[in-house]
This record gives structure tokens, C-alpha cells and sequence, in this order.
């Protein structure tokens, strides 16, 4: 039932993808978009969704081997509770493409919990998986439900433990 579950959410994801989607973000104060390289510290990117059916697709690459965590706060949880996903997707080795859904981490959705002096909930729904440098991989990030009001903001924070991890994303144009 879980194999199916997650099956179905990819197989939804995927066909969101080619749809079309409209989000806006900033990766990081500066405000630069594009490629990250990570060593040891996290990287996050604040989102704004449009609509409930958006998906934020990032490319992953790493260095090495290691755990890939990915996890999710949500912006203003006071007034306008949501709960965001994030899924760690394994697409094949690097310039392949098709997805191989047998090979989804566990999803994971983040709860709203008590806004800090940032607007921001806490950082929650932590999923991980072991990469390596042998494979692409891409997390989708999407909304799971919650108030239902958009334009709706959320932050997706990457850390890795192995040697570097390029962060492309989140893809456009979809």
C-alpha cells in the first residue's frame, strides 16, 4: 500500500510537472538564483507557491557519498497554517532522466508549528537518503494541505554530509 502510495504521488508529481506550475523564490539573502555548491553548511530556499498544485522541482548533484536531508518550514503558521512536502527522488545516473519510482525516499511533510520573530514556523518533516555521486537526484517540494489560502511562502532547507552537493533549482517553465 505504501509502494502504491508513493507511486501515485510521484506519478502526480511528474504529470504536474509537464503541466505547467508558477512559483516564485529566493534561494538566499543575496537573492541569486541558479547552481549552489554546499560543503558542510545547509542551503535554504524561501518559495512562494501560487497555487495548491505547484510543484518545486531542484536538481541534485553531489561529490562523494553521504545523507541528502531535506526539510520544510512554513511561512506565517499563525494566521494561515500549511503543510509542505518534500521528496527525495532518485532519477537515474547523471543524464539519464526517467524516474525510477521504486527508488523514492520516504516523503515527508513538515507540520506548521509556532511562528518565530521571522514570520517562519520551525524547520520540520525532515526526510533523508544516501546518495551518491553516482546518480542525479531531484527533490519535488509541493503542498500537502493546510489553509488553502495562496499565494502561500514556505522555506526548504538541503544539508549533506558528504564532500559538496550542487543545488539547481527550482526548475521553471515546466
Amino acid at each position: 500500500m505504501k509502494k502504491l502510495f508513493f507511486s501515485v504521488f510521484l506519478t502526480g508529481a511528474v504529470l504536474l510537472l509537464m503541466s505547467g506550475t508558477s512559483f516564485s523564490y529566493s534561494p538566499n539573502e543575496s537573492g541569486q538564483s541558479g547552481s549552489y555548491v554546499l560543503s558542510a553548511a545547509a542551503q535554504e530556499f524561501a518559495i512562494n507557491f501560487n497555487n495548491p498544485g505547484d510543484v518545486a522541482v531542484f536538481d541534485v548533484v553531489v561529490t562523494g557519498q553521504g545523507i541528502l536531508s531535506v526539510d520544510v518550514k512554513d511561512f506565517a503558521p499563525a494566521s494561515y497554517p500549511d503543510f509542505w512536502r518534500a521528496t527525495i527522488a532518485i532519477l537515474g545516473t547523471p543524464g539519464a532522466g526517467a524516474v525510477k519510482v521504486s527508488d523514492v525516499s520516504q516523503t515527508n511533510v513538515g507540520t506548521p508549528g509556532t511562528p518565530g520573530t521571522d514570520g517562519y514556523g520551525p524547520y520540520a518533516g525532515r526526510t533523508d537518503l544516501l546518495v551518491s555521486s553516482s546518480y542525479h537526484y531531484v527533490v519535488l517540494v509541493n503542498y500537502d494541505r493546510g489553509s488553502g489560502t495562496f499565494a502561500a511562502g514556505m522555506e526548504v532547507r538541503f544539508s549533506y554530509t558528504g564532500a559538496s552537493i550542487t543545488i539547481t533549482g527550482p526548475r521553471t517553465g515546466f
